[in-house]
């Protein structure tokens, strides 16, 4: 394949809360619509195999390799591809497994998440929010670090180089 992705989905869990109906009860009875809202969503999770290949005509690509995780929810017979759940331990979004090189034999651990980054061992220092440890800041932490994760950060001043 010239570039592009695979999914294969090894399966789809729905989240099941025992106490939904008496939460739900709750929030009627206060007229939260806000929790409410919240509440009658149908939460899932997913996992699946990841395969990308990167264009081989530029330079140093690759190929990804590894299993994706990524949380979704139905309302109203509408997908919402993203959920914010405001916890500590969201972990939405990630993916574990292994870069190649087309051209060098080297592969490289790869994980990535929105949130938190999982199997980062002690990268990952944080306890509310993802904080790279001071260890690893000349490894390109320091400018995540000094822009404090703003937008300009991530969209303009590549940290991740």
């Amino acid at each position: 394949m010239e570039r592009g992705t695979i999914l294969t989905c090894n399966g789809v869990y729905e989240f099941k809360m025992d106490n939904l109906d008496e939460l739900v009860n709750a929030a009627k009875k206060h007229n939260d619509t806000e929790a409410l809202n919240k509440l009658i969503k149908k939460h899932y999770v997913a996992f699946a195999d990841y395969t990308f290949y990167e264009d081989k005509n530029q330079y140093g690509s690759g190929l990804f390799t590894g299993v994706i995780k990524f949380d979704f929810s139905i309302r109203n017979n509408q997908i919402f591809m993203y959920i914010d759940n405001d916890t500590d331990d969201s972990n939405t979004n990630q993916f574990v497994g292994l870069w190649k090189s087309y051209k060098k034999n080297i592969e490289k651990i790869c994980n990535w998440g929105i949130l938190r980054i999982p199997c980062s061992d002690d990268l990952d220092i944080g306890v509310g929010e993802f904080s790279p440890n001071m260890k690893y800041i000349d490894n390109g932490w320091r400018s995540y670090l000094d822009e404090d994760n703003s937008e300009s950060t991530i969209n303009g001043a590549g940290w991740w180089k």
